[in-house]
């Protein structure tokens, strides 16, 4: 499970959408929840419904390394960034 919040602090917005990209494969993540704990940090109220989550299959994950990426696509889905990478190892 991934979770977490994401911005298009260009556009001070919350992201467009969120993929998750396991070994490069992008999965679209359900983006758009309720986190005004970052609106209020941040002191911007369109950050409000900058919360994301996605939950992989265990299938989908065999023995062996996996590289798990976040990206950010922008709110007006012209552009997008990805985060670091996370590396994770199913023994």
């Amino acid at each position: 499970m991934v979770i977490g919040w994401a911005v298009d602090s260009a556009s001070k917005n919350a992201a467009g959408g969120v993929d998750v990209l396991v070994d490069g494969q992008p999965y679209k993540a359900l983006a758009g929840q309720d986190r005004g704990d970052v609106a209020d940090y941040y002191k911007t109220p369109a950050y409000g419904k900058a919360g994301f989550n996605y939950t992989a299959p265990a299938s989908a994950f065999g023995r062996g390394k996996h590289s798990i990426v976040v990206r950010v696509i922008s709110n007006d889905g012209k552009t997008y960034s990805e985060g670091l990478g996370l590396t994770i190892e199913v023994r």
